[in-house]
């Protein structure tokens, strides 16, 4: 149960994404988000 609501964030998350490649405003937006989460992949594993 209590991974339920982090698949439903992951469907929510890519639905986002989807919906966002068919609008170019949101592109940065969502490039922006893209790099800020790889961002913090690296600097977690740097620490």
């Amino acid at each position: 149960m209590s991974d339920y609501p982090l698949a439903l964030n992951d469907y929510l998350r890519g639905e986002r994404i989807f919906y966002a490649l068919n609008d170019k405003k949101s592109l940065s937006i969502v490039t922006s988000y893209i790099g800020l989460a790889l961002g913090a992949q690296v600097t977690t594993k740097v620490q």
